[in-house]
Formats: structure tokens, sequence, C-alpha cells
């Protein structure tokens, strides 16, 4: 464990396969204009004998992060983050691909890797900004750079080799040691909803607005999905310390159900993170059908 620990609350991180240059950055691409791309081989994306491309070595895990978490260390300064509070998340590692972006706005660091398999072999781009003055860079070619790659399930890390740029000095590069790890799976299962015998799930990876927390019987949930179609749960309760205030909402395309909370919190169940509530939600005809709502805040 590092000795100076730093939350890093503007996290960008995108991974996607890599084409003749670098990949598609869907996280800001601060990769592209300091270190450019890698992979410069072109030809059809493979999923078997996934190797690396020169000095990264393949192999299993070797730092761990908790669900829906990552974090950096580098220079004796650790930066961590997080899903809930994102104004934008994606954590997906597929078997040719990967992408994963924590964005958030308040400190202005930004963490961006991009890749993926192309001719058999893992090939990424990491550029990690850590405050906002952008001054201060740190860049690898994950896959040619001596380090230690490891995938497994929903977790993902790295232990090698990175570059430290000053004033965008790309020439003068210094070359440190730096590690990150990334875990891609969701708190206790991705939130669920299921109202007049329709299930939902709204997944914590795509989501633009993403807030859960839970305090004593006070909620504060936003899952909110623009694409492919509007998806979105809302859950707001709040306790004046006699009775609650608060209300349920689920969106999904053009079904839209509310829910009130009874007063008495009748149906509300929190258990540590994880709230649950079973009621009554009313249709935008007016109909009212029964429904429930599970999500972690873990």
């Amino acid at each position: 464990m590092m000795a100076v620990r730093k939350r890093a609350i503007a996290i960008a991180v995108t991974l996607t396969v890599a084409a003749c240059g670098g990949g598609t950055d869907d996280g800001g691409g601060l990769g592209e204009d300091v270190f450019g791309g890698i992979g410069e081989d072109s030809g059809d994306v493979e999923t078997e004998d996934r190797g690396a491309g020169g000095g990264t070595e393949i192999g299993p895990v070797t730092q761990t992060a908790d669900p829906s978490t990552g974090w950096v260390e580098v220079d004796g300064e650790r930066y961590e983050f997080e899903a809930f509070g994102s104004t934008h998340y994606r954590c997906e590692l597929l078997e040719d691909r990967i992408t994963i972006n924590f964005q958030q706005t308040i400190s202005g660091s930004d963490f961006t890797l991009q890749g993926g398999v192309v001719n058999g072999q893992w090939n990424a781009s990491l550029t990690f900004v850590p405050g906002q003055d952008n001054q201060v860079r740190y860049g690898a070619s994950v896959g040619f750079d001596p380090g230690t790659l490891g995938i497994d399930g929903q977790a993902i890390s790295y232990e090698g080799n990175m570059k430290r740029v000053e004033d965008f000095d790309v020439v003068n590069a210094q070359e440190v040691q730096g590690t990150f790890a990334v875990n891609c799976g969701a708190p206790g299962g991705d939130p669920t909803a299921e109202v007049d015998g329709n299930s939902y799930t709204i997944p914590l990876s795509g989501a633009g607005n993403l807030d859960c927390v839970v305090s004593g019987r006070n909620v504060d949930v936003l899952i909110s999905h623009s694409q492919p179609e509007l998806l979105q749960l809302q859950v707001d309760i709040q306790d004046d310390g006699a009775e609650l205030f608060g209300a349920v909402h689920i969106t999904s395309g053009s079904d839209r159900y509310s829910s009130f909370v009874p007063p008495d919190g009748t149906g509300l169940t929190i258990d540590g993170t994880r709230v649950t509530y079973d009621g009554t939600f009313t249709t935008p005809t007016g109909e009212e059908v029964p429904g429930s709502v599970s999500v972690n805040c873990g």
C-alpha cells in the first residue's frame, strides 16, 4: 500500500478493439493526443492464443479492486475511482475487447485505457492524468512495455512500465513503475425491477448518471441510460425522524412506473447497502400494478 492515498473523482477509462493506429475512444480521447496509438498491426480480431505484443506478459490477475471500482498507483501515490458518482460509467470485459470508462468531474483526473485483441495479441494504450492542470501524464503501451497484464472474469490488472510526461514533452518522457486494477462486477449484482409481470435489469455499465447512497433510511439512487433506449431507476427516500417521504420511478422505453413509498415504510427493506421495495406502482394511464425493486449500493 502506498503511503499517500488520493481519491480520484474524475476518471475516464476506455479499452476497445485496436485496429491500425489504435481503437475507438468513448471516454474522452486523452490517449491519442499525448502518446498516440499502439498496436499498429491490422487484421481480423482473434480470440485464440491471446498473448502480448512484446514485453508484456499475460498472466493471472495480480492486484484486485472491489466490484465497480478501480485504482492506480504511480510515483508513490494511489488514486481510487468508483462507478457510483460517475457521470458516465462503462465496464465490460469480453473475449476480444474490453471497454472500461469511469468518468467523473470534480478532481479532473482521467485514466484512459484502450485496445483489444489484434492478430491474436492483446494491445492497449494507457494514459493517466492525475490532476486538473494536465501538466503531468502517464502512459504505457500495454502489450509492448515490460509488465504483466492479468484478466480474469470481471477483473483486470497491470503492473509494469509507464512513461511520465511533463508539459506534453513526450521526447523526454521518464520511465516509472505503475500498477492499476479494475473490477467490472456490480456489488451484489445489477439492480433489478419487476412490475406488472415485466422484468427489468438496470446495469451499472453504460449509465450516464450513476448515484447510489444509503444512509440510515435515507436513500438516493439514480441509474440512468440514454442508449439504446431510455432506461432509468430512481429511488428517492428521505426520513425526517417521524415518517418517510419518497418515491420509486422505473422507466424502460415507453414503460413508465411510479410508486410513492408509504410514510410508515411498508414494503421498504434496507439491509446495509441493499435496498428492496415492494409496493403498488402507477402507469401513465393511471392503472395501479404490483411491482418490486432491488438495488445494492455496496
